[in-house]
């Protein structure tokens, strides 16, 4: 069995000379300087080596997560911009080998110095831990680290099926994503999943779900690479993977709120997860106004395989948010426990911030999508955001500065003040979107008719 040739020559790359024996001495000083402080503030018979443990587990943070996390969100876009990519997309390798061979290659270096340090890190902590809690935080710091290389490389790839001549794109952009990425999953594993060690009502602990659903996110983030590489080499798919991916979120999210208090977190927790999913890629997907035109004359004329090869993945997770807010919505009609008691005591009904939570978020997809006609269709998703930034953030401070918490229904789904606060407006807003984005798209195709395709 033949060696991967992509993780080869990345490896060839990668463990050039003076990079290896640049890296090896940093880490060396860096690691022995903090076992001669350990050595030097010990009694003579009682050496801890606690700046030892916090040293090492600090430098394997930072270069799994910044250095490790930089080389695999520029892996493929250095090749774009040293123009060696288009050659390597027309080789005979598959998509997996070239997936992990820039995934893993790239990283190379990054991963035998962060080795050194976890190394440190576990021989140094049985002076301290147990050894069970020692390989747990070793297992995480490895899970978030090939989480967050994994999305900086899926973040790149996302942003090259655009349109035609708008290739590319900034390894800075997608390492800040995939770092923010990162830090939303370790604040979500180290506070909300506190004293929660069960999934559907199974006692598995609270440290061994923590670690699971690391990996979980780690593992879907390197299939999501796999994905995202068959469809750069230009080998189109239905998109099951990214639809079972949104249903393992729901279920996930679903067992996490299974039997807990109040009841209403089984309605409220899986619509939010998949909320933030909907954002997240309607904001960092490529947009390709052509693909979506052919994507809905294929469906218009019956062609239901080449349309699904064709639909984005917003759209798919769209519709599928649009089904986690029917079933919700429709299970608190039905419950008796309906009202919600949110911080400061303040309580809403869940109805409300379903139906708010769906028409807000049709207005921040639609909205986006409204900027992909323009001439600047590049930036759509960077000018949702900011657009985003001000409805959610900037002018809800105001008010909040202004004392009136009362207002806040107008921008966040809270369920204050009635239908009449809380659904009027947004749905006027969404209905705006909508009608905007439709006006934009029929102006677009009319003034591009003489160059497009029709299929």
């Amino acid at each position: 069995m033949t060696l991967n040739p992509e993780f080869r020559r990345n490896l060839w790359i990668q463990f050039g000379e003076t990079r290896v024996l640049i890296a090896g001495i940093l880490t060396g000083m860096i690691l022995l300087t903090a076992l001669a402080l350990d050595v030097a503030i010990a009694s003579a018979r009682n050496v801890v080596p606690s700046i030892t443990v916090f040293v090492a587990h600090w430098t394997a943070i930072v270069i799994l997560l910044f250095w490790a996390g930089r080389q695999a969100a520029g892996a493929v876009l250095r090749e774009i911009h040293g123009r060696t990519w288009d050659a390597q997309r027309l080789s005979t390798m598959g998509p997996w080998r070239m997936a992990w061979g820039k995934l893993f290659g790239a990283t190379s270096l990054a991963w035998t110095m962060a080795s050194i340090c976890l190394l440190a890190y576990v021989v140094a902590s049985f002076w301290l831990r147990n050894p069970g809690g020692i390989f747990t935080a070793a297992a995480a710091l490895v899970g978030y680290a090939l989480f967050c290389q994994a999305t900086g490389l899926l973040a790149s790839l996302a942003r090259l099926s655009g349109r035609p001549g708008e290739r590319g794109g900034s390894t800075t952009v997608a390492q800040f994503f995939a770092l923010i990425a990162t830090g939303l999953l370790a604040a979500y594993a180290v506070w909300a999943l506190q004293d929660q060690g069960s999934w559907f009502g199974f006692r598995i602990g609270e440290d061994a779900l923590r670690l699971l659903t690391i990996w979980l996110f780690a593992l879907w983030a390197m299939i999501g690479v796999y994905r995202r590489m068959r469809r750069e080499l230009q080998m189109r798919g239905v998109p099951w993977a990214w639809l079972l991916f949104l249903i393992t979120l729901a279920l996930y999210a679903e067992g996490l709120a299974y039997g807990r208090s109040p009841p209403q977190l089984a309605l409220i927790l899986p619509a939010t997860i998949t909320m933030i999913v909907l954002w997240a890629v309607s904001v960092i997907e490529a947009k390709d106004p052509l693909a979506l035109r052919q994507c809905g004359q294929a469906f218009r004329s019956g062609r239901w395989r080449e349309a699904a090869t064709l639909v984005p993945l917003w759209l798919v997770t769209y519709v599928f948010f649009a089904a986690v807010i029917g079933i919700c919505f429709a299970s608190a009609l039905a419950s008796d426990h309906r009202i919600l008691r949110l911080p400061r005591t303040l309580e809403a009904d869940s109805v409300l911030v379903l139906a708010a939570a769906f028409l807000f978020l049709t207005r921040d997809i639609f909205i986006v999508q409204c900027f992909t006609f323009g001439r600047e269709g590049q930036y759509a998703g960077a000018y949702g955001a900011l657009i985003s930034f001000v409805l959610y953030f900037a002018v809800p401070v105001v008010f909040i500065a202004g004392e009136q918490t009362k207002l806040l229904g107008l921008f966040w789904p809270t369920g204050q003040g009635g239908w009449a606060l809380c659904l009027l407006p947004a749905a006027a807003e969404a209905v705006l979107a909508v009608g905007l984005y439709l006006w934009r798209r029929r102006r677009y195709w009319r003034e591009n008719a003489a160059v497009a395709p029709s299929a």
